[in-house]
């Protein structure tokens, strides 16, 4: 009988449940676009009263509002799929690690030092994102009060502000997303590599090969 440490059965009881991850940052980028949506319609009113040089300006920053909803909507889809896949892309992560330590990083490059280009969005990304775009909403809510001279003062400022964040959490998106992707690839050309010289000792294995193999990997194979 195998004996299963007892850590091992609770870890197993919290993943069934799914109460492994913590998925609080998925309620934060929520709340965050909630944020964001309920700035437009005290702009527009504001707007309303403006002449149409300051309506171009306001509306403007509403244009640079709605690119970081649109950004932010798509880091939370893409922070659903990190979260979701975080098991298997961390074991995979891990596995290369290990590989590279073995190995004296023959076949990868040292990953920790870039674990941000995998995992950076969970790893505090998103929670500055948000607490800068809290903070420009939070400014123009209380401009708003002051009345459209002070509004105006600075929207340029922020819609530059806005936009800018915007662009970075796309790329942050694009970026992991390569990584990942790129990992796994490795990750299967090593496993494939490994697994070859077994696998071409089976007379239907090494026939298939035979008839497909380039001769480069024919030739590593027989010699």
């Amino acid at each position: 009988m195998i004996e299963i440490d007892s850590s091992v059965k609770d870890l197993y009881n919290l993943a069934k449940n799914d109460m492994i991850i913590d998925k609080t940052l998925l309620s934060d980028i929520t709340s965050n676009i909630s944020y964001m949506e309920s700035l437009k319609e005290p702009l527009q009113t504001l707007a309303s009263t403006a002449s149409p040089a300051q309506q171009a300006e306001i509306d403007d920053f509403i244009q640079g509002l709605d690119q970081s909803i649109e950004s932010m909507t798509q880091m939370r889809g893409h922070v659903s799929t990190q979260l979701t896949d975080l098991p298997q892309n961390l074991s995979a992560y891990t596995s290369m690690e290990n590989i590279n330590q073995a190995t004296n990083g023959d076949f990868f490059a040292e990953l920790c030092t870039g674990i941000n280009d995998f995992f950076g969005s969970i790893l505090g990304f998103v929670g500055d994102v948000i607490s800068e775009i809290t903070n420009i909403i939070g400014q123009v809510f209380d401009l708003i009060l002051q009345g459209i001279e002070a509004v105006l003062a600075v929207i340029q400022e922020l819609t530059n502000r806005l936009l800018t964040l915007a662009a970075k959490v796309i790329e942050q998106i694009a970026k992991e997303v390569s990584a990942l992707i790129e990992m796994l690839s490795d990750l299967a050309d090593f496993s494939f590599a490994s697994s070859l010289g077994s696998i071409f000792d089976h007379p239907c294995a090494k026939t298939i090969l035979g008839a497909v193999g380039t001769g480069a990997a024919i030739a590593v194979l027989t010699r």
